[in-house]
């Protein structure tokens, strides 16, 4: 049959030049992980899109487009001093870290919110925009520049400052889960390999079996991800990435 041909003409010529094709694969796994956006990069978390026009949310953007920058996310930070109300000093570095956490990117203005009953606690705001669809790596980019900020900020000794709100939460949130996903990957590794060790009675063909699977995967996820941003950089494109 025709599609025989075709098939036993396929490997023939895998054989003949595996190495070539070996080499191609990995040449092709190495320069879509290097060249290609990540999948994480072009997923969207954000439902707002298919949200009706006659929502309440939808309706309170409509009216805020006037005033611009209507996706303005607040993060909250929190300084506090366990061992007593805050000093002066502590007061004069707060003022200071307002104005560094003000030249992290996306960061439009910085507020303070004031001080707690006890004096022991102060409040700042952080107002940053977004480019809107849930962007991971910027909410990611931008909590962990706030919190560099901060551990660069040379404080008083015994002032705790920290990011905290729903976005802070949910960077650190997928950070623990990406973390916990690694380690599952990793121990699943190791248990395919050794099982195939003792059915293969050879380490080289446990491998072998395994790096096909693993350069398909490294591919796929750039692959994948590659149509995403170019729509996304595309000027009639739609989609908020």
């Amino acid at each position: 049959m025709h599609i025989d041909a075709i098939f036993g003409a396929i490997g023939r010529f895998a054989v003949r030049l595996r190495w070539l094709v070996v080499l191609v694969w990995f040449a092709g796994a190495v320069a879509a992980a290097a060249l290609l956006p990540s999948l994480s990069s072009v997923t969207q978390n954000d439902n707002s899109k298919f949200l009706p026009a006659s929502s309440g949310t939808e309706h309170a953007v409509t009216l805020a487009a006037p005033f611009g920058a209507t996706n303005l996310q607040p993060l909250p930070v929190v300084a506090a001093r366990s061992g007593g109300p805050l000093t002066a000093a502590d007061v004069s570095a707060l003022t200071a870290l307002q104005g560094k956490l003000g030249t992290v990117n996306t960061v439009r203005s910085v507020r303070d919110l004031g001080r707690s009953a006890d004096g022991h606690a102060e409040q700042l705001v952080v107002l940053a925009t977004f480019g809107g669809g849930g962007n991971n790596n910027q909410e990611t980019d931008l909590v962990d520049g706030l919190r560099a900020k901060i551990a660069h900020a040379g404080l008083p000794a015994g002032l705790q400052v920290n990011v905290t709100g729903s976005v802070a939460t949910q960077v650190d949130q997928q950070k623990a889960s990406g973390n916990q996903g690694n380690q599952v990957e990793l121990f699943s590794a190791l248990f395919i390999v050794a099982l195939l060790v003792v059915i293969f009675r050879s380490v080289t063909l446990a491998l072998t079996t395994l790096i096909p699977a693993f350069v398909s995967v490294v591919i796929a996820g750039p692959w994948s991800a590659w149509p995403g941003s170019t729509a996304c950089r595309s000027p009639r494109s739609h989609s908020c990435c």
